[in-house]
């Protein structure tokens, strides 16, 4: 149940997780992130380009293992694919303010957010659950009738958004050097690379030149196609409507 001011009060309903298995860190000690950052140097980029592929390596070097979520600030969640690949998501953490009712709540919420879906932290299971996004607890015509007419008050709404969070599809915008990188890291651009290398250091220069300029104009249209669809999807969801009443 979520409660907060007077009488205001909902039913918060968890739902079954959509990933395979979860696994908690927090971010490692000086002088771990200190060693990894050697081990990058003395393999010539070959351990970070492996830790990008292998998000368990990224974790196991840069990472510390947690067995409980209240200070988890990255967990690592498998999907439920056939190929059962990791991915890293970032912990939030949202203040919380006291309510009118003598309960004291948690300081902070915490939750992160995968495929769409807010995952929240519960101290009664001591882990992370997926919350269902619709409100229940109107049991009757007349309770409809009322939330309909008068809407939430001050209190619940600002308790929903902090539990909920903001009723809004975001699409992230990633920087031009961000999505550069990732093209660049591509295992078939990598062996375009290391191709031309190859062949300069042969001394076919035509033909390195050639193919150079090629990878250079497909990673920058590929770059530029990227950022422009994901900035049409942006602005597509952000579309300001007057609504008259």
């Amino acid at each position: 149940m979520l409660r907060c001011g007077g009488s205001d009060i909902t039913s918060v309903l968890f739902l079954p997780s959509e990933y395979r298995s979860i696994r908690l860190y927090r971010a490692a000690t000086w002088w771990k992130q200190a060693l990894y950052s050697v081990l990058c140097v003395t393999s010539f980029g070959v351990l970070p380009l492996l830790a990008y592929y292998m998000p368990l390596l990224h974790a196991a070097c840069t990472l510390t293992p947690l067995s409980s979520g209240v200070f988890a600030t990255v967990v690592l969640v498998q999907r439920r694919d056939s190929t059962g690949s990791w991915e890293a998501v970032a912990v939030q953490r949202t203040p919380t303010t006291s309510a009118d009712d003598g309960v004291n709540p948690p300081e902070q919420l915490i939750w992160f957010t995968f495929r769409k879906h807010r995952y929240m932290y519960d101290d009664s299971t001591t882990s992370f659950r997926r919350i269902s996004a619709t409100l229940h607890g109107v049991t009757s015509s007349d309770a409809l009738r009322s939330r309909l007419t008068s809407g939430h008050s001050d209190e619940m709404a600002a308790a929903l958004l902090r539990y909920f969070g903001p009723n809004a599809l975001e699409i992230a915008l990633l920087p031009a050097r961000h999505v550069l990188m990732e093209k660049l890291l591509h295992p078939f651009y990598l062996f375009q690379l290391t191709s031309v290398a190859l062949w300069l250091y042969e001394a076919y220069w035509s033909y390195s030149i050639l193919i150079l300029a090629m990878t250079v104009g497909s990673v920058g249209y590929e770059v530029a196609t990227q950022l422009l669809n994901t900035k049409k999807l942006h602005n597509l969801m952000h579309m300001d409507d007057v609504v008259v009443h």
